[in-house]
Formats: C-alpha cells, sequence, structure tokens
C-alpha cells in the first residue's frame, strides 16, 4: 500500500485522514482489494493511530473499505448490487430533493450552472470529460444546498463518495457523459421553470438511466 500525500499537520485530523485515503479509493490510486493496516496509514501520514481507527470507521460505514479483525482492512470492490440499491434511494431522495429545490434556487445561482452549459458541451465535444464531471458535481450540489430538508441533505451526504465513485467511472466513456448531458438539460428546464413535479421527474429518470449505464459498462460481481 503507499500513500502519496504530505504528511498531516493541522486540526480535525481523523477527518483529514478520512478524506485523504476516501479520495485515494475514489480516484483508483488504492485499488480494490488493496490491503491497508493503522500503522501503514498512520506512518505515510505522520499521525498517531488513533486518528487512522477513526477515519477508518468512517471508511467502513461509507462501504468504502472493510475491516477484518486482527488483519486490518481491505478496499473494498463494489458489486452490482451495491450499484443498484445505491442508486434506486439516490434516484427517490434527489428527486425529492430536486421538487423541493425549484422553488427556493436563487436565480442568481441557477443561472450561473445555465452559463456554463455550453461550455461544457464544448468540452464534451473535444472528447473532454472533467469539466462535465464538475459541472455534473456543481449542479447536484446546488439542488441539495436549497432543498430545504436537513435529513434530507444527511443522507444524501452519506453517500456522496460512493456517487462520487461512479461518476468518476462513468464519465471514463465520453459517449455516456454527452448522454447525462442532455439530461441534465431538462433538469435544468424545470428548475428554471419551477416546476417541481418535472424537476423530480426529471431529476429521477436521469438517476435511473444512470444506473442502467453503470450496469452495462462496470466490470463488477452480482454480489
Amino acid at each position: 500500500m503507499e500513500i502519496k500525500v504530505q504528511p498531516i499537520v493541522n486540526m480535525n485530523v481523523h477527518q483529514q485522514t478520512y478524506h485523504i485515503i476516501a479520495k485515494q479509493i475514489i480516484s483508483g490510486s488504492l485499488k480494490p482489494g488493496a490491503r491497508m493496516t493503522e500503522n501503514e496509514i498512520a506512518s505515510a501520514l505522520g499521525v498517531s493511530k488513533t486518528p487512522v481507527r477513526e477515519a477508518m470507521k468512517l471508511l467502513s460505514k461509507d462501504g468504502l473499505i472493510e475491516i477484518i479483525p486482527r488483519k486490518g482492512a481491505i478496499v473494498r470492490k463494489l458489486s452490482l448490487r451495491d450499484i443498484k440499491e445505491i442508486y434506486e434511494v439516490r434516484a427517490v431522495l434527489e428527486g425529492l430533493g430536486a421538487k423541493l429545490a425549484s422553488k427556493h434556487i436563487p436565480k442568481q445561482e441557477l443561472d450561473k450552472i445555465i452559463e456554463s452549459v455550453k461550455t461544457c458541451k464544448d468540452e464534451l465535444d473535444k472528447g473532454r470529460v472533467k469539466f462535465f464531471v464538475e459541472f455534473d458535481t456543481k449542479l447536484h450540489s446546488l439542488i441539495l444546498t436549497y432543498c430545504g430538508n436537513r435529513y434530507l441533505q444527511k443522507t444524501i451526504n452519506s453517500l456522496n463518495n460512493l456517487i462520487y465513485y461512479f461518476r468518476v467511472e462513468i464519465a471514463k466513456k465520453i459517449e455516456r457523459s454527452i448522454e447525462a448531458f442532455h439530461e441534465h438539460s431538462w433538469i435544468l428546464k424545470a428548475l428554471k421553470n419551477q416546476d417541481g413535479d418535472l424537476a423530480e421527474k426529471a431529476m429521477k429518470d436521469h438517476i435511473l438511466r444512470t444506473t442502467e449505464r453503470m450496469l452495462k459498462d462496470m466490470d463488477l460481481p452480482n454480489e
């Protein structure tokens, strides 16, 4: 196992440790099946084992690692069932979030997203997906911010690391990013018109289509 980062020197050490390892897993730097021990991580980051232990509890809760007693932890390989169950929940929650947010997103905030649509399309036309991933993340984040439901926000945030992992995986295929980009235009149109029911349907349809694309593209076990 190799973690390529600078040692941690600031406060809130276990949260920083968590984010560093999560980023390594989500980016693919730490591969599924890779073993990690508290000693190795603590040494790599220049911290004690206590914050590492707390960080690993959070990573396990998020489903990014599996802790094996007396052996350490391994990076999980997600299954088709994981995707189905996560995205079934996500479709319902984010659909509701879009409906609630449709009446509350400030016009200037929505306009900023809409203004970036042309740039996003131009980048995709050139075969570049980085801007789309950022665009996608900003749109979903904007909706969550203005949905006005704290429990909805908390639940979706608990899935965010896995969601981002899948978002990056999907974007590796340019045609999938283009499909998702067009679906985003339906969501934006509904939000601009403050049509909550249509925003909910557009978001749910988008996420369910995303699920179908992932099930076709990702090499994952059934269980």
